[in-house]
């Protein structure tokens, strides 16, 4: 599988030849200057139901590829899914990092995303062996973040990163070769990149989950103002309690690192 790995560059890079955010008034942003194709579930601009983002015709078939592709597939399912636990991933048996390694975070994200799902079925996964509800393909071709927290995230949840790509790992402070995966603390934990040489190229796929997506799972599937305007205890009291989420959350975080 991993000598398909050049092939899911070669894919990429063409996708950044031809997808329309190639214009540079789409390449630079608060997370550095490169393009980037996202696809997720969208929630938003006040909106009252989620959907998945719309993309452009050019950008959503490509996007179908990238997400179709095996290699892209197999690191997906490789991060995150042990498939048997949730009805919406692919029946590969996939035992993931994130399951590995955190097993109460990870059926954390089945049992509220999956709820998710569930409750709306026009709202889709991004890949289907792959619990997060965000993929990002940062497409370089010389990808290199700004230092940046990504407040939006699930703060207790984890971030996949895989690099891609043709360099030279040794040149940077990290030795993260192509093709490696890491799991980040991305919303409470700054983070970024050293830039590649001039000569080499750098991709990167990155996947998670916003934390208003869990949220709106705990105010029964509304936004927080309408969750809160709906109940007779009063705003006081609903607002001690979800303030209390921030101890239940660190809680879980301690217990997800110690299985």
């Amino acid at each position: 599988m991993a000598a398909s790995a050049p092939q899911a560059c070669e894919l990429i890079d063409a996708c950044r030849l031809l997808c329309t955010q190639r214009k540079a008034k789409h390449r630079v942003h608060r997370w550095g200057a490169f393009i980037a194709l996202c696809y997720w579930v969208s929630h938003g601009g006040g909106q009252p139901k989620l959907r998945n983002l719309e993309n452009m015709p050019v950008d959503a078939l490509m996007l179908k590829e990238l997400n179709s592709h095996p290699f892209l597939k197999h690191v997906a399912g490789f991060r995150q899914v042990r498939s048997h636990e949730t009805p919406h991933s692919t029946p590969d048996n996939v035992l993931g990092v994130m399951a590995t390694c955190t097993l109460k975070l990870f059926q954390h994200y089945v049992e509220k995303l999956g709820q998710l799902y569930t409750r709306d079925p026009t709202v889709t996964r991004v890949i289907p062996n792959t619990i997060f509800s965000v993929t990002s393909y940062n497409l370089g071709p010389r990808t290199a973040c700004f230092k940046h927290i990504d407040f939006a995230h699930l703060p207790f949840g984890l971030c996949s990163i895989t690099d891609l790509g043709f360099y030279d790992p040794s040149k940077g402070g990290i030795e993260f070769p192509p093709s490696a995966t890491i799991l980040i603390v991305s919303g409470i934990v700054a983070h970024s990149n050293v830039p590649v040489q001039t000569h080499e190229t750098h991709y990167s796929v990155v996947h998670y989950s916003p934390g208003t997506l869990f949220r709106r799972v705990d105010n029964d599937f509304r936004r927080s103002v309408d969750f809160i305007a709906s109940l007779s205890e009063g705003a006081l009291a609903v607002q001690e309690r979800q303030s209390s989420r921030r101890e239940m959350y660190l809680n879980r975080r301690r217990i997800c690192i110690l299985k």
